[in-house]
């Protein structure tokens, strides 16, 4: 297992309105700053010092505003979420994993892949689930889609035979 902060976007809900409506809505913002952080490399204090409320978690804000797209009316747009992780000096890319087997291959390498942050509480982010149903609910709701936020000198795993990243 990877030593990834454990970040709810639940924290954000509530009085949080802006860019397409915080906590139930955050997730991509949520994942996004786990895996700067993760890597060292998100907002420092001086770039979210505007964000007020600062509320539980301003790096989360920081990046809701950054990745909210107005004519999707969210910031759940991974086209937007991974641009703006590149800011900050890290490879980001989406792209589409046949299996979780192709899924393990990174986490592996050292690389996390970040499943939808919710629950109540940091607490509750980190949860074992059955490995079938969630791959059957992964693949089958987005069809394995996932992005890839690491440094430049964090190598991806092999490519398999087929190449997908």
């Amino acid at each position: 297992m990877l030593d990834v902060p454990r970040y709810s976007q639940r924290l954000h809900g509530g009085p949080e309105r802006r860019w397409g409506g915080g906590g139930d809505s955050w997730c991509s913002p949520t994942s996004v700053a786990m895996v700067l952080d993760c890597w060292g490399a998100g907002p420092t204090p001086d770039r979210y010092a505007w964000v007020t409320p600062a509320g539980p978690r301003p790096a989360v804000t920081h990046a809701a505003r950054h990745c909210y797209d107005p004519a999707f009316g969210g910031a759940g747009n991974w086209a937007f979420n991974t641009p703006y992780a590149a800011r900050h000096g890290v490879d980001a890319f989406v792209t589409r994993l046949r299996s979780l087997a192709e899924a393990g291959a990174f986490v592996a390498a050292g690389v996390p892949l970040v499943l939808d942050p919710y629950a109540p509480d940091d607490a509750g982010v980190r949860r074992t689930v059955d490995r079938h149903r969630f791959e059957a609910a992964w693949q089958g709701g987005s069809g394995g889609i996932v992005y890839v936020i690491r440094p430049p000198d964090v190598p991806l795993p092999p490519p398999p035979a087929q190449p997908n990243w």
